[in-house]
């Protein structure tokens, strides 16, 4: 019963008292400390790290500003790196003639000038994703979509583009760019589309 009370009492006296940072040594996160009601002290004195709030002020509550057109990478102070949808334009999609994993002249072309970027932005990976128009079945066009997507990779490498810099993945015909059947949305959709991170 005594131990209860003494707690209860040193409860009471933090909330009273409060919380303040104690200095803090270098390369450490700062520490808050709880102690009695007289400033003193006392067996039941503690020091907890202080939450992240107190680490960086606002980071919790800050809401970053949208991106502007054009931007290739995040707020430096991040330390991250800027998201699909700021830097993706910057890399043009390429497109295939049917049932083809070839690259054609004006796809070796967009290529190089994607790989031109690439270099210019080596903080930035890619995700080469490989699509199908809608004929053919899911297999085949799996399996199509991914050998685009490789070609890409290999000619991207070729040209001086770290190999773990870029990832691959098909989606076969399941997303289409254009949701039609005729020739002009089986050409749009025979692709290789980059995702930037």
């Amino acid at each position: 019963m005594r131990v209860t009370r003494i707690h209860l009492l040193f409860v009471l006296a933090v909330l009273a008292g409060g919380m303040a940072a104690c200095a803090t040594r270098p390369g450490e996160r700062p520490w808050w400390k709880f102690w009695s009601r007289d400033g003193r002290s006392s067996p039941f004195s503690v020091e907890i790290p202080a939450p992240p709030e107190v680490v960086m002020p606002n980071v919790a509550s800050r809401e970053l500003e949208p991106p502007k057109p054009g931007a290739s990478v995040a707020d430096p102070a991040d330390g991250k790196r800027g998201p699909a949808a700021v830097i993706q334009p910057a890399l043009k999609t390429v497109y295939f003639d049917y049932d083809s994993a070839e690259l054609t002249d004006a796809t070796q072309e967009t290529l190089r000038e994607n790989a031109e970027w690439l270099r210019e932005h080596s903080q930035v990976e890619v995700q080469a994703q490989g699509h199908c128009d809608e004929r053919g079945t899911a297999e085949y066009n799996f399996a199509l979509g991914q050998r685009r997507a490789d070609a890409v990779k290999n000619f991207l490498v070729r040209l001086s583009v770290s190999a773990d810099r870029i990832h691959t993945i098909s989606y076969g015909r399941e997303r289409p760019a254009v949701a039609e059947s005729n020739e002009e949305a089986w050409r749009l959709n025979r692709r290789v589309e980059f995702h930037a991170y």
